[in-house]
């Protein structure tokens, strides 16, 4: 009986064993919400990451393609620019634009790119299929457009097809002065661009990666479109339309905004039904007015950096790699001494042409103490010279002189000097003059006035120093503007007879041997 019993509680105590067991192994609903929302939360940024990876993968590879066929575009039109001019001409009806639009695969049969490029294109990219295709159009050389715009803002005027630019009666061809390449005379040269097409105006290439492309293309001639051109699709999904490549002016824009070339020529030129040239598309030159067959030299080539934007990172590095497929600019800035008139010596002071912008970041915040901040420093030639510059400076530079030589210069703050200058006068004597001057009896003293720069007046201030006088009650001095001097008075009034201070009183005028104190100056 006994033994019974043990044996119950026995198995008794076992089931509560098995049972607590099961719990602790069990999992609540509790737990398995944290779980699974554990398991989203890193699938979403795991997501997000390679996204990321995969849009940057696919900006490189477009890039590494817009290079290319803008390489082998410029090689094309450079072997063919006489024929594809002759084509323009006789392509075009009589009086009309000589502008048009030539398909990529032409660029493929002359065997500049590969037969993969025939047809429709399709670049390794995230903006689906965009094709390649090469606009151009005829324009004077001499022709500098509307002068009236900004210089940035010029562009020549297409040629219309006429008897002012061609040779009457079949074969159709150019006035050979037009053509011959000679500087001396007027000549029609071929604007030519790069763009990526689409017959669906919704494709576009977003503003927030189309200057990244453009600048990982790595090749000044690559560019992005901006601007409503011949208008905003209206049927496009929202991201599309509220992209801000449709902001601004109808212009392409180079690397870093190194260039930007206006687009308006072409808006109204159509690839079937659609626009040749839209807003968030790639656009690169080919070819210029002044600068038919644009292409890059064999040492800007062969860096494969024709920015130089990397030119300081080590190559085939982890940095290296960043560099590239950054925006940031990476190279230092060498100047140096250029011969720009072309009067056989290098310009005393070396330029930058064609710059759109140069911005300065701050110095960062570890920056060693030796690091100057916010300083302009500029360095005038010492004095004496005792070694002639090389090559010679002309004969109006000067020692220890700051030349300033621009159409608009401020200067804030007080400039001092012991010879300051102004376009040839001596400014100095003209701010301050001090001078004593001495009464002839009863004659009034004239105070020449100071010689003042534009914009500034006359003043004078004068102090009575010494004089011969008794009794005297009150002391006056008067100045009144006479032309280019004042006239001073020293006016004394004096006690009648001597030493009554309450009787009449007697005036005395520039009493003999009176002396005045008199300041000039100009403000």
């Amino acid at each position: 009986m006994t033994e019974s019993r043990t044996g119950d509680l026995a198995d008794a105590a076992m089931g509560r064993r098995r049972r607590a067991l099961r719990r602790k192994r069990g999992t609540t609903l509790i737990e398995m919400v944290l779980y699974l929302t554990l398991v989203s939360v890193v699938m979403t940024f795991s997501l997000g990451l390679l996204r990321e990876e995969q849009v940057r993968r696919e900006r490189t590879a477009l890039a590494a393609e817009l290079r290319q066929v803008t390489s082998a575009s410029q090689a094309y039109v450079a072997a063919n620019y006489e024929s594809l001019l002759n084509t323009l001409l006789t392509g075009t009806p009589a009086n009309d634009p000589m502008i048009a639009v030539r398909p990529i695969s032409d660029v493929v049969s002359a065997g500049f790119l590969p037969q993969g490029f025939a047809g429709t294109s399709n670049p390794k990219s995230f903006v689906n299929t965009l094709n390649y295709s090469l606009v151009m159009r005829a324009v004077r050389r001499n022709d500098p457009g509307d002068t009236d715009l900004p210089i940035e803002e010029r562009f020549p005027d297409t040629i219309d097809k006429n008897n002012t630019i061609a040779v009457p009666g079949p074969p159709e061809a150019f006035i050979p002065a037009l053509i011959d390449r000679d500087p001396g005379n007027d000549e029609i040269d071929l604007e030519v661009l790069l763009v990526t097409t689409s017959a669906d105006p919704c494709v576009i290439v977003p503003a927030v990666q189309g200057p990244r492309i453009a600048s990982q293309a790595e090749t000044m001639a690559a560019g992005y479109v901006t601007g409503p051109g011949a208008g905003k699709p209206t049927t496009c999904p929202a991201s599309v339309t509220n992209d801000p490549a449709w902001d601004g002016t109808f212009t392409a824009t180079g690397p870093f905004g190194a260039w930007t070339l206006p687009l308006e020529p072409y808006k109204d030129l159509k690839i079937g039904t659609q626009p040749a040239v839209q807003a968030g598309r790639l656009a690169s030159l080919i070819a210029l007015q002044k600068r038919p067959a644009l292409s890059e030299g064999a040492a800007i080539a062969g860096a494969g950096d024709s920015a130089f934007r990397c030119a300081d990172v080590t190559p085939n590095t982890p940095q290296h790699l960043a560099c590239r497929q950054s925006e940031l600019m990476y190279s230092g800035i060498t100047f140096q001494a250029w011969d720009s008139d072309g009067n056989g010596s290098p310009d005393k002071r070396p330029g930058l042409e064609n710059v759109h912008s140069i911005s300065l970041a701050a110095p960062a915040a570890a920056a060693s103490p030796a690091q100057i901040r916010n300083v302009l420093s500029l360095d005038c030639l010492p004095s004496p010279v005792t070694t002639p510059p090389t090559p010679p400076e002309d004969t109006t530079w000067n020692t220890n002189e700051l030349n300033v030589n621009c159409p608009k210069t401020k200067l804030q703050g007080l400039v001092v000097s012991d010879d300051l200058i102004l376009k040839g006068e001596n400014i100095e004597a003209k701010f301050a003059k001090s001078a004593v001057y001495t009464f002839a009896g009863g004659i009034p003293l004239t105070v020449p006035k100071p010689v003042c720069p534009t914009g500034y007046s006359e003043k004078m201030a004068a102090s009575v120093m010494s004089y011969e006088a008794t009794d005297v009650r009150k002391q006056e001095v008067v100045s009144t503007p006479t032309g280019a001097s004042w006239k001073v008075d020293l006016t004394l009034t004096v006690g009648n007879p001597p030493f009554n201070l309450t009787g009449a009183t007697n005036t005395s005028s520039n009493p003999n041997d009176a002396k005045l104190l008199v300041q000039t100056w100009c403000s």
